[in-house]
């Protein structure tokens, strides 16, 4: 049976369309990430370290400071939106370009619940296209592309057990570097979300 919330960042991601209602608007803050949270790993996980994630549930914006949000381009204030509706609450982040027709919107989802990375391996495996096995900054990761009409991809990052997000973007701009390269830039945010989390 398929987890109904394995796939939050889809349902995020195409929130931000300009059709889609909205979260409530949030500003978008700086990085005062707190650190401390970063203790040391056992070798038989593959991650440099265990990082702190459950703390960060309730404001998944903070992961991403403004000047950092700034070199993927210019953007409207942040939106969240909060899901319960499966395993366990989820919290969502998305951001909106300026310019529809200039930008790709952004996404980083936060599970505040005890979430295998073997169950997101398998359930994103059985959902999307074109997955790949992979790493961000030496955290095992999992990218996967679909194109609904819009290009996108996904990157669900496992930063201690049982903890992971993802991070993600949608693009319908033939002209913008994401729609090219979307994994690459899935993959950018993601570390931009790494390193803020190491503190």
């Amino acid at each position: 049976m398929r987890v109904a919330t394995i796939l939050p960042l889809v349902a995020a991601l195409a929130a931000c369309a300009p059709t889609a209602e909205q979260g409530r608007a949030v500003a978008v803050q700086s990085a005062g990430v707190p650190s401390g949270e970063t203790v040391p790993s056992g070798s038989e996980s593959g991650r440099p370290a265990e990082l702190g994630l459950r703390s960060r549930a309730d404001n998944p914006c903070a992961l991403v400071s403004a000047s950092q949000l700034a070199e993927f381009g210019s953007f409207k204030p942040s939106s969240t939106k909060v899901d319960e509706s499966g395993l366990g609450r989820s919290v969502s982040c998305s951001w909106q370009p300026a310019s529809i027709v200039a930008g790709a919107h952004y996404s980083v989802v936060v599970y505040d619940f005890q979430f295998p990375y073997e169950v997101a391996e398998r359930n994103l495996g059985s959902e999307w296209d074109n997955v790949e096995k992979t790493a961000v900054d030496g955290y095992p990761a999992i990218t996967g592309f679909n194109s609904y009409g819009i290009v996108g991809c996904s990157t669900a990052v496992s930063v201690a057990d049982g903890q992971i997000f993802m991070s993600g973007l949608l693009t319908s701009v033939e002209s913008s570097p994401e729609y090219a390269n979307p994994c690459d830039y899935s993959r950018r945010f993601a570390s931009v979300i790494i390193k803020n989390l190491k503190g």
